[in-house]
């Protein structure tokens, strides 16, 4: 298959052709991720919550890695969650996210202890997901999913990402 020429982006001009590296871009849907879709890019901006839930972060998993870019400004949550979200025991978030907001408030929304979710909402103080937005997890160790990333959060002019990482127990 060949490569789209500029502005033509497949069959109803939708993203979903493999890039030249062999990554799949795909539009944002509320799905539980699966280890065989790692590498995958997942689009946002195109209107609506999302709910993605990691695989388990095990040792078979080490190296599974999801991308996560915004191309529009998300006003209803996106949501990362990993698969077992048990308090001090399950998957957790390490790691951080570069927040920039409006006031040029640029700070790092770190990640560690016991958060096991990541809420990306243009509505919401302190968190962001305007266009730039990306973040990418990657799975490096039993019950471990590093986190880096860019937030562009400048609906909150004076906000520090300190919203984005939470324990849902």
């Amino acid at each position: 298959m060949a490569i789209p020429q500029y502005n033509q982006e497949g069959q109803g001009k939708a993203l979903d052709q493999l890039a030249p590296n062999g990554k799949r871009v795909l539009d944002a849907v509320s799905k539980t991720l699966v280890a065989s879709e790692s590498g995958t890019i997942w689009h946002m901006g195109t209107g609506g919550a999302v709910d993605f839930v990691l695989p388990a972060a095990s040792v078979d998993n080490i190296g599974v890695s999801f991308l996560f870019v915004w191309s529009a400004s998300e006003t209803d949550a996106i949501t990362i969650t990993t698969a077992d979200t048990t308090d001090t025991t399950g998957d957790m978030f390490v790691g951080g996210l570069l927040f920039c907001a409006a006031a040029a408030v640029n700070t790092i929304a770190q990640l560690a202890a016991d958060q096991n979710k990541l809420t990306f909402d243009d509505n919401l103080a302190n968190s962001g997901g305007g266009p730039g937005t990306w973040c990418e997890v990657t799975c490096i160790a039993d019950a471990k999913w590093f986190v880096r990333g860019i937030v562009e959060g400048d609906s909150d002019a004076d906000g520090v990402g300190s919203a984005i990482g939470s324990d849902v127990d």
